[in-house]
């Protein structure tokens, strides 16, 4: 059996598609998302580890082995394969005596030599070297396995023929400004015949004048009919483009937060490019499919009336067309899938490259930042270099065929005219039919080419709306008033790693009071907010709303209206100042908007601008500093007027006398509502009712500030490392 290849839809998507790849090959197709859930991959990918889990979760028995060349060879295949060199996973299914047969998820079906193959694989540079190897073997577990189903597929091109059926009206008037235009083709070769039988040889002059203005009749119903034929494929395109856009951001807003961790910026946009293909497609091309589909079968069906010698010859010449057309459509595939993985990372780079110009300048990292980018454009160049010699040739050639297919028609039709046995009319009706059959014909790589494209674009948005949405959770009801927040031994990894970041914590953050978490960088206090916002779920353990409720029962969306929250790196939008404040409220009220910029000590900025909350702020407006972006955040946290607040280094890029003054404002804000303070500067967490002190992901102190000081120990050290034992701190009791 051949084994299959597929190719991976993402930069850091190579293992799940390997395993997919293994799966396949003994006999099931699953789900990419769900081997992605079952892999744990992150943005950076998965890990050997994580896809030896994942597959024995599947219903395989696994070897890991790192092994020499030699015992590889004897080595049952197929089998995953870790390349150092390019930090990706491919499959090695089969082994010649010189070469190695890759399924690679990034090119393909390769076929390489196996010095070329060692020198990738190994980690040493024995003359017999090692490498890593992952072998698979199917239990009776696998072969039962019943796998999610996605819940809608899109990755057909018949699947899409939705979006049009939403605009009955419009795809009526089109199919009948078609019927129209068709009608009058039928109707055109007949016409010719007849000037020349009826009007030219006879030379009849009164004949051909009522011909001609036939003629001109026919002519101007093709005019208007191609002038409301573009008319009405504009206004279904930009309905279609709307359409379809608007259900791939509303499902991408659907998604889980940890989603966002797992895809990189150019992945999501160049999935936003791919509804361009399908909306031209659907809107344009497939109406001109239709076209041809009946410019074939009605000029088809004269010619075989004029010359039955001719229709065998259109037939032959048009199967000939197919089999070329369709012999580049493999190729095509492998040159489109790592198009649009070398495109997302030249968005990925050119955004990273612009935004990080000041960065760059100051580092003088100039040449450096500009080579590494045109590395990447260089890439591209070459593939879209590789794709435009492949689309010549397969144009061209399906050019040849039919110039030659007409050639041997009309020496056919002549040699029946000189024979006798054919009417001059006929052969120049034969001329028109094949005229007629001359623009779609010639459209038609070119319409193959982009049906397949749009397959592509479909497969690669399907996969995304296969992914599950965020979870609805049972619908509890919350209780009237706040409750403590209690974690149960909670372990947890981030996906695609193995070191576990929180390690059997169990934790009560009480109500109505502040609970601050310091620690060392990387000790896990990040990661602890966002399991209790939701964006996570622990790996093991609970975390309990109360005495009675999961947070994983909870309705996330709901979960997150109760809370506010301060990120390191929270985003500002291009727009007003009151628009950022009152994010997700469409009528911002201004006094609200005013005494969450007091309480964020940032209203006598903002009062001395001319504009004052209503001026543009992000990208497209004022540019503000970074002590100005946060205090703009903790404004926005405030107007929400949440029971929960939590704060992740929140007063980090502010003055000391400026953070005192925003730590007092918030002592009122938050009198009753319950606080988490993520901080590494101490002075914010003094007056804490309770300071948990996290190193290696675990709970190493809790207490109050003054009894950790007596305890002189981690905490101690912590402070003593600041300096501020015998500094006054400002108070943030809340």
């Amino acid at each position: 059996m051949r084994f299959m290849v597929t190719r991976q839809y993402d930069a850091a998507d190579c293992g799940p598609t390997c395993l997919w790849m293994v799966a396949r090959h003994y006999g099931q197709t699953l789900p990419r998302p769900w081997l992605r859930q079952l892999a744990g991959q992150y943005r950076g990918g998965a890990s050997l580890r994580s896809l030896t889990v994942a597959a024995q979760k599947l219903g395989f028995e696994t070897r890991t082995m790192q092994l020499r060349w030699s015992v590889f060879r004897e080595a049952p295949l197929p089998a995953i394969v870790h390349l150092p060199q390019r930090q990706h996973f491919v499959v090695v299914y089969a082994l010649t005596l010189n070469h190695v047969h890759v399924a690679d998820p990034a090119l393909g079906r390769v076929r390489v030599s196996t010095a070329d193959f060692c020198a990738q694989w190994a980690t040493d540079e024995q003359p017999d070297p090692t490498g890593t190897a992952l072998f698979l073997s199917p239990t009776h577990t696998f072969h039962t396995l019943s796998p999610p189903q996605p819940a809608r597929p899109l990755n057909q091109l018949w699947q899409a023929r939705r979006y049009l059926l939403q605009h009955p009206r419009l795809l009526l008037s089109l199919l009948a400004v078609l019927g129209v235009l068709a009608a009058i083709q039928a109707v055109l070769p007949g016409l010719s015949q007849r000037i020349v039988d009826e009007a030219v040889q006879p030379r009849r002059a009164d004949v051909l004048h009522w011909f001609l203005v036939s003629q001109l009749g026919l002519t101007a119903g093709l005019l208007v009919g191609s002038w409301t034929q573009s008319w009405l494929l504009t206004q279904l395109s930009n309905r279609l483009s709307f359409a379809i856009l608007d259900e791939f951001l509303r499902k991408l807003l659907r998604l889980p937060l940890a989603f966002f961790d797992q895809k990189r910026f150019g992945d999501i946009a160049q999935r936003i490019a791919d509804h361009e293909r399908i909306d031209q497609f659907l809107s344009q091309f497939s109406v001109q499919l239709i076209t041809l589909a009946v410019a074939v079968l009605i000029n088809g069906g004269l010619l075989l009336h004029y010359s039955p010698a001719a229709f065998g010859l259109f037939v032959c010449g048009t199967a000939l067309h197919l089999i070329w057309t369709f012999g580049f459509m493999r190729h095509r595939a492998a040159l489109d899938q790592e198009l649009f993985g070398t495109a997302a990372q030249s968005q990925s780079r050119t955004l990273e490259l612009i935004e990080g110009i000041p960065d760059v300048k100051l580092a003088h990292a100039e040449e450096q930042v500009r080579t590494a980018w045109l590395s990447v454009q260089q890439q591209r160049y070459h593939l879209r270099l590789q794709a435009q010699k492949l689309a010549i040739g397969q144009s061209g050639g399906a050019s040849v065929l039919f110039m030659l297919t007409n050639l041997f028609i009309s020496y056919v039709v002549a040699s029946s005219v000189i024979a006798g046995n054919t009417s001059l009319g006929v052969l120049l009706a034969v001329q028109v039919v094949v005229g007629q059959l001359a623009t779609p014909l010639s459209q038609a790589v070119f319409l193959v080419q982009q049906a397949q494209d749009t397959q592509l674009a479909l497969a690669r948005i399907g996969e995304l709306h296969d992914e599950p949405d965020e979870r609805v959770g049972h619908q509890i009801t919350f209780p009237s008033s706040p409750t403590a927040l209690r974690l149960e031994r909670v372990w947890f990894a981030y996906p695609g790693t193995e070191e576990a970041v929180l390690r059997n914590l169990s934790l009560t953050i009480p109500v109505g009071k502040t609970t601050a978490i310091v620690g060392a960088s990387g000790s896990g206090k990040t990661t602890l907010l966002q399991l209790l916002l939701g964006t996570h779920d622990p790996t093991h353990g609970r975390i309990w709303l109360g005495e009675n409720h999961l947070l994983a029962d909870a309705n996330p969306t709901v979960w997150r209206q109760r809370c506010g929250v301060v990120w390191q790196t929270g985003y500002i939008f291009s727009d007003t100042i009151a628009a950022n404040v009152a994010l997700g409220n469409s009528a911002p009220d201004p006094a609200r908007v005013w005494q969450a910029l007091q309480t964020a000590a940032l209203d006598s900025f903002v009062a001395e601008l001319p504009l004052g909350i209503h001026t543009r702020v992000g990208k497209d407006g004022l540019g503000l500093s970074q002590g100005q972006r946060q205090r703009l955040l903790i404004a926005r946290a405030v107007y929400k007027n949440p029971d929960y607040l939590f704060f992740d280094e929140a007063t980090n890029a502010l003055d000391t006398a400026t953070e005192r003054q925003i730590i007092e404002n918030l002592s009122q804000f938050g009198q009753g509502r319950t606080v988490v303070v993520v901080a590494h500067r101490l002075s914010t967490v003094r007056q804490a009712h309770q300071i948990v002190v996290l190193q290696a992901g675990q709970i190493a102190e809790q207490g109050t500030h003054e009894r950790l000081l007596a305890e002189r120990k981690l905490y101690w050290q912590l402070v003593h490392n600041q300096l501020e034992l015998n500094t006054p701190v400002p108070n943030l009791v809340v």
